[in-house]
């Protein structure tokens, strides 16, 4: 099994309701890094505005539907393809301490984490297949 740290991202993000009001947005992320490794399965489409006039234009000849959707933490539904293992944050850490339980404990991932490096076409992959269904 590959082990990968992980650490908290914070981030300031504007909420988009009529009061425009800042909150604070904290996700759990892999500190995963391009140098570690050399790996040729991380290439995902992209989003560009040629590919969208081409579905445009394909949708209108074949006299289709189109739609956009946005998935909120997209990464987090993709099932995860490898054994990856990551420390868990130090607060439940210390939540175990205070139990008396022990503190020596890995999680596995079920599930693609924020900055993992496969996560992107783990995402489409999975998306794909139930678009397929």
């Amino acid at each position: 099994m590959e082990h990968i740290t992980p650490r908290w991202e914070k981030q300031w993000r504007l909420k988009t309701t009529t009061t425009k009001t800042w909150e604070r947005k904290v996700r759990f992320v892999c500190r995963e890094y391009r140098w570690q490794e050399w790996r040729d399965d991380l290439f995902t489409p992209g989003a560009t505005p040629i590919a969208g006039r081409m579905v445009d234009y394909i949708a209108l000849k074949k006299d289709r539907e189109v739609f956009t959707l946005d998935a909120v933490d997209a990464f987090c539904q993709a099932p995860e393809t490898e054994d990856i293992v990551v420390d868990p944050p130090a607060e439940y850490l210390k939540k175990l301490e205070e139990r008396g339980e022990n503190t020596n404990v890995l999680w596995k991932l079920k599930k693609q984490l924020p900055r993992r490096r496969p996560a992107g076409l783990a995402w489409i992959n999975f998306f794909g297949g139930i678009l397929q269904e």
